[in-house]
């Protein structure tokens, strides 16, 4: 590399170095100048100063942005019930692009957990027969399943009673046999590896 190139590259890693030091400086501002309207504890002990230059790059950003959002509010903002829609669009661009679903936000709603989503969908549509994967089973409330014997149907919220869960195997072609004897009304499926990588995972979209 001659002097002009090292020259060039000096001056650009400065020019990276000032403009970094210059918006973190307004960030810190923005957050000093949060903490002033009756912070004055946390004012005066807080550091932000900090020897990795990556954690301030993660964490200076954060708190500037949280002390915008909370300086025009006495209460954190909570996001829609279904989720965040920022996130609920990432995904859904995530699919449209690498898996070529056509999904929008709408089509996305966000959970702690896939126990907590199915167990919400089952108590929201209260099927009397629903067929979900083994896999999935496990944080499902015990009196749903077929394996358990229900002693006594005398209960404060008797919708429990009538929906029954059967475990189905995580296997297109006995999930199949399962849809077309029982008839279910809500079906949890999921698909084991080996027909992930083949063309045995398409047999429940064309059955």
């Amino acid at each position: 590399m001659g002097l002009q190139e090292r020259l060039v590259a000096a001056f650009l890693m400065l020019y990276q170095f000032t403009a970094v030091n210059f918006v973190n400086q307004i960030r810190v501002k923005t957050i000093f100048e949060f903490l002033k309207n009756g912070f004055h504890e946390i004012n005066s002990s807080l550091d932000l100063s900090f020897e990795d230059d990556s954690v301030a790059d993660e964490k200076i950003p954060f708190l500037a942005y949280l002390a915008s959002i909370l300086k025009g509010n006495s209460f954190f903002p909570y996001d829609p019930p279904a989720g965040s829609n920022r996130f609920r669009n990432l995904i859904a661009g995530f699919m449209r692009t690498y898996h070529h679903i056509p999904l929008n936000a709408d089509s996305v709603v966000i959970f702690p957990s896939r126990a907590v989503a199915i167990e919400n969908a089952l108590r929201l549509f209260s099927p009397r027969l629903a067929i979900v994967d083994e896999h999935l089973t496990r944080r499902l409330p015990r009196q749903w399943l077929t394996s358990l014997k229900i002693e006594s149907t005398d209960t404060d919220n008797p919708s429990e009673d009538v929906l029954t869960v059967i475990e189905a195997p995580r296997q297109s072609d006995l999930m199949i046999e399962l849809i077309k004897k029982l008839k279910p009304q809500v079906v949890v499926a999921g698909t084991a590896h080996f027909e992930a990588v083949t063309s045995s995972a398409q047999l429940l979209s064309t059955s």
